[in-house]
């Protein structure tokens, strides 16, 4: 049986979520993030652009 790694991450494109989303990468998880738009300030822009930012990586 494999032992695949997988985590969720409620991902808003700040510090914090980017920084858990590298180290669980680093970790050989398979990430994936999960966002919403609450409207209550959440701007899909900076969550694209942080996105962006880690595909580079």
């Amino acid at each position: 049986m494999k032992d695949d790694k997988k985590a969720l991450v409620l991902f808003l494109g700040g510090k914090d979520s980017l920084i858990v989303t590298l180290r669980l990468l680093d970790s050989n998880y398979k990430v994936y993030l999960v966002t919403y738009e609450n409207g209550c300030g959440l701007k899909t822009e900076n969550v694209n652009n942080t996105i962006e930012r880690l595909v580079k990586k």
